[in-house]
C-alpha cells in the first residue's frame, strides 16, 4: 500500500506544480495550536467557538476561523451588526485590513467608531455601499485577492441583483425573475470561498430572517434565511442571534427633568447551527449588548462569576 501511495503522489506530482499542489501536510502536532483566528471581542462568542481546551490543554479556535465563512444571521436588532463590527475594530487594532460592504447603506458612523473601529483610516477600514450585487461581488473578488483580512457582508439579502436595480420607472411592474438572488449568490460562493481559503481571508455574511411564506403545515419552519442555501453549504460556521432580555436602567429624561426606567441594553443568545471548527455545533452561550457601546463584557463576566459562585450580585 505504501508504495502505491507513493507512485500516486509521484504522478500527482508531476501534474500538480508549485501552488496548485492539491496535498496538504498534516501533522498531530497541528492539534497543539489554535487555528488562525481572529478575535470577536465578545469574550462569550470566541469560548463557544473553539474557546473549550482540547486533550492537550489548546483552544482549537477561540475566535472566527481565518480563510472561512460565517453566516450570521437573526432577525432585527439581534446585534448581528453589532457583532459584526466589533470583529472589524479587533481586526483593525492587530493591524489587519478590512473591507464592510454595506448593501443596506445603514451603517452609522459615530456607532462604528464608538465600537473602536477606524472609520478614518484607509488603510485599515474601507466601507464600500454598491449599488448592485454584481458590484458587490467584485468588490469581494478584488479584495480577497489582495489577500485582505477580513470581509463583512451587511446584508446577503439587500443586494438588489442588476436586472432589478436598472428597472426604469415603467418597467417596475414587471415580476422579478424568482430565485435571481438566490442563483448570483450560488454560482460565486464556492469561488470566494476558495478564495478565501487560499488569501487566508473571512469572511462574514449577515442575513436577516425573513417569514416562510412557503410554510403549508404548522410544523414546517415559520422563517427563512435570506439568499438561498448557498451560505447553509459553503460557511464553516453558521451563526444564530436572538435577544432573550431587555436591559434596563435609570436614564434622565430631559423632557421630563426626571429619572426614569428605559431600556439601556440587551442579552442576546447565540447559538451555532452550523461548526466544522470544534465540537460545539449546536451549542448556546448569552453576552450583553449596551446600546450606544456595543458588546458589554463586563455584564457578561458578572454572569460568568456569579454563575461559578465566584461573586454575589
Amino acid at each position: 500500500q505504501g508504495t502505491v501511495m507513493a507512485n500516486a503522489q509521484a504522478k500527482m506530482g508531476a501534474i500538480f506544480k508549485g501552488d496548485s499542489d492539491p496535498v496538504v501536510a498534516l501533522d498531530a502536532n497541528t492539534l497543539k495550536t489554535s487555528l488562525p483566528h481572529v478575535p470577536t471581542g465578545c469574550l462569550a462568542i470566541d469560548y463557544m467557538i473553539g474557546g473549550r481546551l482540547n486533550r492537550f490543554g489548546v483552544a482549537p479556535c477561540p475566535g472566527l476561523p481565518k480563510g472561512r465563512i460565517l453566516n450570521l444571521y437573526g432577525h432585527e436588532a439581534a446585534g448581528k451588526t453589532t457583532l459584526a463590527l466589533s470583529t472589524v475594530a479587533q481586526v483593525c487594532a492587530a493591524g489587519g485590513s478590512v473591507c464592510y460592504i454595506d448593501f443596506e447603506n445603514a451603517i452609522e458612523p459615530s456607532y462604528a467608531a464608538a465600537i473602536g473601529v477606524p472609520i478614518a483610516d484607509k488603510d485599515r477600514f474601507l466601507l464600500c455601499q454598491p449599488e448592485t450585487l454584481e458590484d458587490g461581488l467584485k468588490i469581494m473578488f478584488i479584495m480577497l485577492s489582495e489577500g485582505i483580512d477580513l470581509i463583512v457582508v451587511d446584508s446577503v439579502g439587500a443586494a438588489s441583483p442588476k436586472s432589478e436595480a436598472s428597472k426604469t420607472i415603467k418597467e417596475l411592474d414587471k415580476h422579478a425573475r424568482v430565485g435571481e438572488l438566490a442563483r448570483l449568490w450560488s454560482q460565486h460562493l464556492p469561488k470566494l470561498k476558495r478564495l478565501a481559503a487560499k488569501k487566508n481571508s473571512t469572511i462574514i455574511a449577515i442575513s436577516q430572517l425573513r417569514a416562510n411564506i412557503s410554510t403549508t403545515t404548522a410544523f414546517g419552519p415559520r422563517d427563512t434565511v435570506q439568499g438561498g442555501n448557498a451560505f447553509k453549504f459553503y460557511s464553516a460556521l453558521r451563526m444564530r442571534l436572538r435577544k432573550v432580555q431587555q436591559i434596563k436602567g435609570r436614564v434622565f429624561n430631559a423632557m421630563k427633568g426626571t429619572y426614569e426606567e428605559q431600556t439601556i441594553g440587551s442579552k442576546t443568545r447565540a447559538k451555532l447551527d452550523k461548526c466544522k471548527i470544534s465540537s460545539s455545533q449546536g451549542h448556546e452561550i448569552d453576552f450583553h449588548l449596551r446600546q450606544g457601546e456595543g458588546i458589554d463584557n463586563a455584564s457578561t463576566l458578572i454572569d460568568i462569576a456569579s454563575n461559578n459562585g465566584i461573586i454575589k450580585k
